[in-house]
């Protein structure tokens, strides 16, 4: 394989992985609180679901956030290795229909009780891919030996090739 065709087939990869990494589960992603309680979480679900647009709302637990973590990262063991499911925050997973906004379930609950933070996952994916960090994340991958893509090939770099 060429460097050229190895860069090419990388940065597919990269941003194949960033798409998953950042809109896995939902195009608008709410992080609980570290301290969010059950009687919170039962009451922020009933809110989301009856907010207009909601097409559709599930609850993601930390045990489930490192099992997507893993298999997002699969192909880089290091990452996986140094995290741990409580460093990752339990969330709700909201996907909206047409007429939903992104900005009306920000208002709805930011500030409540339970809830950290509301991200809009197209608008962070669009950030990640054109930001300096999203560029040093794909050139970093460039640098190993070889990736696994997101179909489960093993694609070697041009140098490992004999």
């Amino acid at each position: 394989m060429s460097r050229s065709d190895w860069e090419r087939e990388v940065r597919a990869a990269a941003q194949q992985q960033l798409k998953e990494v950042m809109s896995a589960g939902g195009q608008v992603t709410v992080f609980l609180a570290s301290d969010v309680t059950d009687d919170q979480i039962a009451h922020l679900r009933i809110l989301i679901q009856t907010l207009p647009g909601v097409q559709s709302v599930s609850f993601e637990t930390r045990e489930q956030a490192f099992e997507r973590f893993k298999a997002l990262f699969a192909g880089q063991p290091d990452i996986a290795r140094n995290t741990s499911a409580s460093a990752l925050p339990e969330s709700f997973r909201v996907s909206l229909s047409s007429d939903g906004t992104y900005a009306a379930v920000r208002k709805a609950l930011i500030g409540k009780p339970g809830v950290y933070s509301v991200r809009d996952e197209q608008a962070a994916f669009q950030e990640a891919l054109s930001s300096n960090q999203g560029r040093l994340f794909i050139n970093h991958i460039e640098t190993l030996p070889s990736i696994r893509t997101p179909d489960g090939r093993v694609i070697k770099h041009p140098t490992q090739c004999g």
